[in-house]
C-alpha cells in the first residue's frame, strides 16, 4: 500500500500529456483493496482535476463518497469542494448524517460557503434531538443570513447540550438584529466554558450591528479564567479593538496560551492605531516594549496578517 501511494504521489507531478496517459491509474486506485491508497488517490485526483484532466475521474470520485472507510469519503469531499459548481453541493447534505464526526464537518465545511442556497434543506436538520447532525449543520450554515436560520439558532439557545449552544452560535454571529445581541451576550456567562467562547467569538460578526458592545463583551472575556474564552476576546477585538485596547492585548501577547492571537490582535491595532502601538516604546516592561516592536515590525515589513 506505502509504494502504490507513493507511486501516486509521483504521478501527479508528471507533466500534463503523460498524466493524461496515465489517468486510468487513479482512477482505479479509488477501488483499491487499501483504504490508504483510496485516500491518497481521492486526494491526488484534486491535482489532477486543477490541471484540467477528468475522464471518469470526478464521477468516479462522486461513488467515494459512500467508501466504507471515513478518511476516504472526508478525502473525496474535501476534493470535490473544489470542483464542483455551488448547486451540486448539495450531494454533500446526507453526510451531515455521517456516524464519523470528520465526515461530517467535510460535509460541514464544504457547504459552508454557499450562504442561504440550502438553508431550506439543511433547516429541518436543526433538531436537536439529533445533536451531532445538528451540530454539523451549524456548521454549514455559518455563511447563511436567512432570517428563518436566525430564529431556529436563537431557539437552539436553549438547548441543554453545550456543543449544540456554541455551534448555534456560531451561526448567530450573522444575525443582524439587536435582541439576539442581547442573548449572545446573556451566554458570555455560561458555565461552559466551550459556550461563552463561542458567544464572545460571535461579536467578531455581531459587532457590525453594535461595536461598543462588541468592545465591551471582549474586555471583560479578558478575565475569563479559560484561556479559550481570553483568546475568543482576543479575535473580537482584532476586529472591534481601539487604542484603549492595545496595552491590555500586549500583556496577554506574553502569556503562552494566548501569545499568538494577542500578537495577531495588536497588528490589527497597529494598523489602525499606530501611535497608541508606538507609546509601548515607553512602557517600563521591557517584554511589552519588545512584542509592540514585533508588532509593529509585522505590520511595516507587510507580513502575513
Amino acid at each position: 500500500a506505502m509504494v502504490r501511494s507513493a507511486a501516486l504521489e509521483g504521478i501527479i507531478k508528471l507533466p500534463i500529456t503523460q498524466l493524461e496517459m496515465l489517468i486510468e491509474i487513479p482512477i482505479r486506485a479509488l477501488e483499491d483493496t487499501s483504504p490508504k491508497v483510496r485516500a491518497t488517490a481521492a486526494r491526488a485526483a484534486d491535482t489532477i482535476l486543477a490541471k484540467g484532466i477528468n475522464g471518469s475521474l470526478r464521477d468516479r470520485l462522486r461513488w467515494s463518497l459512500g467508501d466504507e472507510d471515513a478518511t476516504v469519503r472526508s478525502a473525496a469531499i474535501e476534493t470535490l469542494t473544489n470542483h464542483l459548481a455551488l448547486q451540486e453541493r448539495a450531494m454533500f447534505i446526507p453526510m451531515l448524517n455521517d456516524p464519523v464526526e470528520s465526515v461530517r464537518y467535510a460535509a460541514a465545511r464544504a457547504l459552508m460557503s454557499t450562504g442561504d442556497a440550502f438553508a431550506s434543506q439543511l433547516l429541518p436538520m436543526m433538531d436537536v434531538s439529533h445533536p451531532l447532525t445538528c451540530i454539523a449543520v451549524c456548521h454549514a450554515l455559518q455563511g447563511a443570513h436567512a432570517r428563518e436560520v436566525m430564529e431556529v439558532a436563537l431557539k437552539l439557545l436553549d438547548a441543554d447540550d453545550d456543543e449544540v449552544v456554541s455551534a448555534a452560535l456560531t451561526v448567530l454571529a450573522n444575525a443582524g438584529e439587536p435582541t439576539v445581541v442581547k442573548r449572545v451576550r446573556e451566554l458570555t456567562n455560561h458555565p461552559s466554558w466551550l459556550v461563552r467562547a463561542n458567544a464572545v467569538r460571535a461579536f467578531c460578526g455581531l459587532g457590525m450591528v453594535d461595536a461598543t458592545i462588541a468592545q465591551s463583551v471582549a474586555r471583560n472575556a479578558l478575565n475569563d479564567e479559560h484561556f479559550a474564552v481570553r483568546n475568543a476576546a482576543l479575535e473580537v477585538l482584532a476586529n472591534w479593538g481601539t487604542a484603549e485596547d492595545v496595552e491590555s492585548t500586549a500583556r496577554l501577547a506574553l502569556k503562552r496560551e494566548t501569545s499568538e492571537m494577542a500578537l495577531k490582535a495588536l497588528c490589527e491595532m497597529a494598523r489602525k492605531y499606530r501611535d497608541a502601538v508606538a507609546q509601548l516604546n515607553a512602557h517600563p516592561r521591557k517584554r511589552i516594549r519588545m512584542v509592540g516592536q514585533t508588532a509593529l515590525a509585522i505590520v511595516e515589513h507587510g507580513s502575513a496578517r
